[in-house]
């Protein structure tokens, strides 16, 4: 039931912040922009530690806008209250043969193919993002999965499935037709 549940109240947009510069002038204005852009959905994304007072602060703007708010930090506790849920990485999922966080939060892990994505819905993901579809600038030495496999993807999970790498918002229709929830991206929105 909870998968169906997902299916309707997740969007058809995840946005993913930049992962760097956080506290910025540049990095909130974009941020605030997104808040007022139809974006239900964002991932708070660093590869470096975040302060708890920060992230409370991002979830309360969130809050305020009837967005949720995931987080993708290297200290992930999956006990910070600031939140909606979490993002995993590949390499992070498969560290775990279960779920990790309580069922009332959301959980998102990234993958890149069928194995990934299947041992994401295994141990309990409520979505997946499948990346990369098509070429991105910012992974050029990755090879596209290409929408034919992208649509395998999404008719052999019983989970929502985003697409990532090279979306843009006229995607976003064709996504849909291929069944799978929406786009995700940083720069796309």
């Amino acid at each position: 039931m909870k998968t169906f549940i997902n299916s309707i109240a997740l969007p058809n947009k995840y946005w993913i912040t930049p992962s760097n510069n956080h506290q910025s002038n540049k990095w909130m204005k974009n941020f605030n922009q997104k808040l007022t852009q139809n974006i239900k959905l964002i991932q708070l994304r660093s590869k470096t530690k975040i302060n708890n007072n920060f992230i409370q602060q991002l979830h309360n703007k969130c809050k305020q806008h009837n967005v949720k708010l995931l987080l993708n930090i290297v200290n992930k506790t999956f006990n910070e209250a600031y939140c909606d849920g979490w993002n995993l990485t590949t390499d992070e999922m498969l560290k775990f043969n279960k779920r990790p966080c309580a069922n009332n939060k959301l959980l998102g892990i990234s993958t890149h193919n069928l194995t990934e994505a299947l041992k994401a819905q295994k141990i309990g993901a409520d979505f997946i993002i499948i990346s990369p579809v098509q070429a991105t600038r910012t992974h050029p030495e990755l090879l596209p999965l290409g929408w034919d496999s992208a649509k395998e993807i999404v008719n052999t999970l019983n989970i929502p499935v985003y697409f990532l790498g090279g979306m843009k918002l006229q995607d976003l229709k064709k996504t849909h037709q291929l069944g799978a929830q929406g786009i995700a991206g940083v720069s796309t929105f």
